[in-house]
């Protein structure tokens, strides 16, 4: 994979670019869902047309420069038009994921202060019961064609009334859009995205041959997530490539959508390649399109994956404060390492005590620095992104690299959980657990999962007097919790083990077996079944 020799257009000018070359030539599609969504195609033309056209919707209504807009997208076409047309503007675009819970969302838009928010007509009645809790909330904007309430609020997208602008393209250091932090340390933070940083993430770091016309980037993760977004640009970037969206990961239909669509590069979490994998093999598994696939983690069957579907595999590492670290052109020597250092990228290890530089094969925590356009600009109600006054920022994740210039991940210096994707704080999971009448105190750590990344397993300390039935806690658990947050393994102890100033020993409950005698499973099945459809 080469690399580019001098920067590559950002993702609107180089729309511009597809517009002039080839303005017929279509850059989203958006597949077929199994609730009876259509297929629809967007040629270039027809792309920069609707991003001008919803600029002038949104501005009708006041949005501008820095005006914060929460968005609730689905990986969708009309996700990317409306990500477009808000950043045209230079407004902050804040996306959030539907599936969390009324009072995270209430916390993250609050501090963020958004002012609009724009949904899917399936999103509208969660829209208003949050907008009444959100004094900074003015505008509700539906984007489809199903009935609307009697509210002033309430505007349609189609309807807003407004000029095409056509306004100066954003620059490098231009806010592409904000990113919720997992909120490890606190309520979840919204950290100001860049172009640049897209650039440095998606063109340098997984590198890019402009010579290959026909790229097809498939998309299906979560559209709240910058690799969907990524994948979009990366689209653009190609004479001829397209992104073809899907809402989420289905298994059943992955190859039939890849081989329709003829896509040649994903980006996948480490749970939908164990998936893949799990199905029966078939004598016609590597005749696809696929070329390229990015798994995060690297899965420990990646030779297999990659020999089985006749693809080439890599891995990377990226943080929404600093942009991409480190990534690999195919397979690393040892599958452990997340690659190496991303060009144009400057790392070093420091030692978590005294800060000093660590030799190759020590483990410190890993800082990045890059160019300031390419690195996150800035942070939404809240302070700045802490960064040393040469530029440094401290990821709070540890490594170490080998004498090759190969980095490996070696944990997190904080509490934050990373599975199937999403990096999960434990403070919601022990608010949703201490909010039942008989628990105490809680703990949610960070466990081996048979799919890759991080499972939860959550320990509990009962109230005194409490009979607690622990399969009842867990489906408390799971109406008070998104999907993605609710602990798989559940334990209760008579007492957490506690600091000497009363704060719980995580570490101490990491070391632990995941599974004991009393520990409650609730998923008992350790892989996915072969031939599951």
């Amino acid at each position: 994979m080469l690399r580019p020799a001098r920067p590559v257009p950002l993702p609107l000018d180089r729309l511009a670019e597809r517009v002039h070359d080839d303005p017929d030539s279509v850059v989203l599609q958006d597949l077929p869902t199994a609730d009876g969504g259509a297929s629809r195609s967007w040629t270039a033309a027809e792309t920069q047309a609707e991003t001008r056209r919803r600029a002038g919707a949104f501005a009708s209504i006041g949005v501008g420069p820095g005006t914060p807009v929460a968005t609730m997208p689905s990986t969708s076409a009309d996700s990317v038009l409306t990500w477009f047309g808000l950043a045209s503007l230079g407004a902050y675009e804040i996306p959030v994921s539907p599936e969390l819970t009324r009072d995270l969302l209430v916390t993250a838009l609050s501090n963020a202060g958004a002012e609009a928010l724009v949904v899917e007509q399936a999103g509208l009645s969660r829209a208003l019961d949050l907008a009444a809790a959100l004094p900074l909330l003015r505008t509700v904007i539906v984007s489809g064609d199903g009935p609307l309430p009697p509210d002033s609020r309430v505007r349609r997208l189609s309807d807003l009334a407004g000029p095409e602008l056509d306004r100066p393209l954003p620059n490098a250091g231009d806010v592409a859009c904000g990113m919720l932090t997992s909120g490890t340390t606190g309520p979840p933070k919204c950290l100001l995205v860049p172009w640049g940083q897209l650039r440095q993430m998606f063109a340098a770091g997984l590198g890019i041959e402009r010579d290959s016309p026909d790229e097809v980037m498939f998309v299906f993760t979560p559209f709240n997530h910058l690799i969907a977004r990524g994948l979009v640009y990366r689209a653009l970037l190609f004479d001829g490539g397209r992104a073809v969206l899907r809402p989420r990961f289905s298994r059943s239909m992955w190859w039939s959508d890849i081989k329709a669509a003829g896509c040649t590069e994903a980006i996948m979490p480490a749970a939908a390649a164990y998936w893949l994998l799990a199905a029966d093999p078939g004598p016609a598994d590597a005749d696809n399109p696929l070329r390229r696939v990015v798994i995060t983690p690297l899965i420990d069957e990646a030779r297999e994956f990659a020999d089985r579907f006749g693809v080439q595999v890599s891995v990377a590492f990226s943080a929404t404060e600093c942009g991409m670290a480190v990534a690999s052109d195919g397979l690393p020597p040892d599958l452990r390492s997340c690659g190496r250092a991303v060009p144009g990228t400057e790392l070093r290890i420091l030692d978590v005590v005294t800060g000093a530089p660590v030799p190759d094969g020590a483990i410190g925590q890993l800082h990045v620095r890059n160019a300031p356009t390419a690195m996150c600009v800035g942070r939404l109600g809240g302070p700045p992104v802490p960064r040393d006054p040469d530029g440094w920022v401290a990821t709070g994740d540890l490594f170490h690299r080998d004498t090759e210039g190969w980095y490996f991940f070696d944990g997190r210096m904080h509490d934050v959980i990373r599975r199937r994707g999403e990096n999960i704080s434990p403070h919601p999971i022990e608010n949703a657990a201490t909010a039942q009448p008989d628990i105490l105190l809680a703990a949610a750590v960070a466990v081996p999962s048979a799919f890759g990344e991080d499972d939860i397993k959550l320990y509990v300390q009962p109230t005194p007097s409490a009979q607690l039935d622990l399969d009842d806690l867990a489906g408390r658990l799971e109406d008070a919790l998104p999907r993605f947050m609710v602990p798989r393994y559940l334990e209760a102890r008579a007492e957490l083990p506690m600091t000497p100033t009363g704060k719980i020993r995580r570490a101490e409950l990491r070391a632990e077996p995941t599974v004991t005698d009393s520990t409650v499973d609730r998923d008992r099945r350790l892989s996915p079944p072969r031939g599951a459809g």
